[in-house]
């Protein structure tokens, strides 16, 4: 559990488990855009505790219009990194702004229909609706989080690197924009 000092309860505070300039991006299947596996849906990451839960973190390249790919039975949040976007899903508009999450059902049809200007996306796809991912702009903010992804850069961590409990990077260490897995 994360204390109001931004460190952990436990021994420390958090570290980089894996960056994404080290995984290897994958395009879409409609090739208009490409995403980057950071955890896969039953992936083992050292220093994050599953419990038996089935969740995956990617993150997109945004550069045009084009449909999602459908996700029946998973739950997804969007967050946008770097411009807004429009999203529609079962047929409803949604303007969503900078690092703002949307939450849908991985099955409904979405489409990203326009967009400021390309940009990133982070896609939470879980198979329970207990998990989400929050943007917060410390890890004091993120009480229970189980894992954090950088939205920006820090001295220390690049955007995007995935964090995991009990490193040695403080609250003080980490971006001042931050997307916090929480069950």
């Amino acid at each position: 559990m994360v204390g109001a000092e931004g460190a952990l309860g436990r021994a420390g505070g958090w570290r980089v488990s894996r960056s994404l300039r080290d995984r290897e991006s994958a395009p879409w299947a409609n090739g208009l855009g490409s995403t980057t596996e950071l955890v896969g849906l039953a992936e083992e990451v050292p220093g994050i505790d599953r419990d038996g839960r089935r969740w995956k973190l990617s993150v997109a390249d945004l550069e045009q219009p084009a449909d999602f790919s459908p996700l029946p039975g998973l739950h997804r949040t969007f967050v946008p990194v770097g411009a807004s976007v429009s999203l529609e899903v079962d047929g409803r508009v949604h303007l969503v702004g900078d690092g703002v999450p949307l939450r849908f059902g991985g099955g409904a049809a979405t489409a990203l229909v326009a967009l400021d200007a390309p940009c990133n996306a982070v896609n939470l796809m879980a198979e329970s609706a207990d998990f989400d991912l929050r943007v917060v702009t410390s890890a004091a903010d993120a009480p229970g989080a189980i894992a954090l992804i950088a939205l920006a850069d820090s001295e220390l961590v690049s955007r995007f690197d995935l964090l995991v409990p009990d490193g040695s990077l403080g609250n003080g260490d980490l971006p001042a924009s931050l997307g916090a897995i929480v069950a």
